[in-house]
């Protein structure tokens, strides 16, 4: 049996899916597992000021073992799981005999079309060959039959006692008019929040309620704002409302509506993938075509003027709540598919193969040329993704003085968005000045370029003038940067 079990995390802060993660790592505990929480992007500091404010938006925040990951290595696990793509780029800083990959969507679709770099990258966190885990059915097909992968399905649970018809709200409902639910974050642009608050607006049924996890205190157009708010706050939203409106463009099986149902509403949605695993059109919500907006007014006019209609909808999701599992069952599966994997002989058998997938498949290599007075260096280094923006940071070595620096990062991508660019020394102070200049570089605003490579390599300067920094320390040049495929003709050489 696996004992020990290491869930490696983004972040814990509030999110959806970061939700999901904490109701599986807070069970599994309480089934006498030993469960640890890995925190890859967030600063302890950070993590400490969340776990002892007032507001901690989730129980398990206190009550697990939380560490950073940079001090993972001192740990023995059975069973690692990883639960976004960005995490596997910890891969080696952990020791376990078993892996996991819990995939919650495919998060390639989280970024737009023209982000291939990034669509890419991820897709690639497939290849690795790591067993899986998902929560619908469309995810593990697409696992299955595109990547190869074994993976097991276990759906999402839902906190039953909790999420009810009856109880605290924080307003009555009318016969008069609707109010209307928005709930997602606004800063990622496939939650499709500001769109929909505005197909609400231009419906003018009602008034509008926003659940988000961003940080704000109000929005035009919006009645009332619910930010970051802790688990037991939101039933009483929903029991507030008639119905959620969630368009989405990307999801795995999303919970919200299925919320929503527990608490006594309806939902209208767009046709987004994982809308099936529980959502019926004229059942229990509303489902309109991705992008027809229109269908969206009208739906929102037919809850407010048809009473009858909007009962049938709420009679048919409070059908479908009660035949949802809870968290403990799904937890339970859970926990069941992690032991299914870890006694499955085949799958460990291919733990030194997937070690080497890492490394084929996740290390993008960066050919680093620069030269200044003293000495030229051309090697080879290696970019790390950052959590924020999702775009790459490079560390490379620099002088006091003017250095010339090229990169060269792939014969598909030959240009460069660069958005953030600074000098610091082994003591962490900054370069007080610092001129950055190209033949081949546009500036757009403060510290935002871009760059049209020559022959495969962007060629730029970097002259660094500071009395703050010492002439003999390690000093270094941090770039944050976006490779851009200029030609979408050329992404087989990126594939292959």
């Amino acid at each position: 049996m696996a004992k020990k079990i290491l869930f490696l995390l983004g972040s814990a802060n509030i999110s959806g899916g970061t939700y999901v993660i904490l109701q599986h790592a807070h069970h599994m505990q309480k089934l006498g597992y030993n469960v640890v929480i890995a925190l890859v992007f967030m600063k302890t500091q950070e993590f400490l000021a969340l776990k002892n404010s007032p507001d901690c938006w989730h129980p398990a925040i206190k009550e697990l073992t939380f560490i950073h990951i940079d001090d993972a290595k001192a740990y023995d696990f059975d069973v690692a799981i990883f639960s976004w793509w960005a995490t596997l780029f910890s891969f080696e800083k952990i020791n376990s005999k078993s892996y996991v990959y819990f995939v919650q969507s495919i998060e390639s679709r989280f970024y737009e079309g023209h982000e291939t770099f990034m669509r890419h990258l991820v897709n690639n966190t497939y290849k690795i060959g790591l067993p899986c885990i998902t929560e619908a059915e469309w995810i593990q097909e697409v696992l299955k039959s595109e990547y190869h992968n074994y993976c097991e399905l276990v759906r999402n649970g839902i906190i039953k006692n909790i999420y009810t018809d009856t109880g605290e709200a924080y307003a009555q409902k009318s016969n008069q008019q609707l109010r209307i639910l928005v709930e997602g974050p606004l800063n990622a642009a496939f939650k499709n929040v500001k769109r929909t608050i505005e197909l609400c607006r231009r419906a003018n049924v009602g008034e509008i309620w926003l659940l988000t996890s961003s940080k704000i205190d109000s929005m035009t157009g919006v009645s009332r704002v619910f930010s970051q708010v802790s688990i037991s706050e939101v039933p009483k939203i929903y029991r507030s409302c008639d119905v959620l409106v969630k368009l989405s463009y990307v999801e795995g099986m999303f919970g919200p509506p299925l919320e929503m149902f527990h608490c006594g509403g309806t939902a209208i949605v767009y046709d987004v993938t994982g809308f099936d695993e529980y959502i019926k059109h004229n059942v229990n919500a509303l489902v309109a075509k991705t992008n027809d907006e229109e269908s969206v007014i009208r739906y929102l006019h037919l809850l407010h003027d048809d009473r009858e209609l909007l009962s049938q909808l709420n009679a048919g999701a409070n059908e479908t709540a009660k035949q949802w599992i809870n968290w403990v069952q799904s937890s339970t599966l859970f926990a069941n598919a992690i032991e299914k994997i870890y006694a499955n002989k085949s799958l460990q058998d291919q733990i030194p193969n997937i070690q080497k997938n890492v490394i084929k498949y996740l290390r993008e290599r960066i050919r680093v040329v620069t030269k200044n007075q003293q000495q030229t260096n051309d090697k080879e280094m290696e970019a790390l993704p950052l959590y924020d923006s999702g775009y790459y940071v490079l560390t490379i070595p620099v002088s006091v003085g003017e250095t010339q620096i090229g990169i060269m990062f792939g014969q598909a991508y030959k240009r460069f968005m660069i958005t953030k660019v600074r000098v610091f020394n082994q003591r962490g102070e900054t370069a007080a000045q610092m001129n950055i200049s190209s033949m081949h570089m546009n500036q757009i605003s403060d510290n935002t370029f871009e760059c049209q490579a020559e022959s495969g390599m962007l060629v730029f300067n970097v002259n660094i003038a500071s009395e703050d920094l010492n002439i003999q320390a390690d000093n270094q040049l941090q770039v944050e940067f976006h490779p851009i495929m200029i030609w979408e003709n050329q992404l087989e050489l990126v594939n292959e």
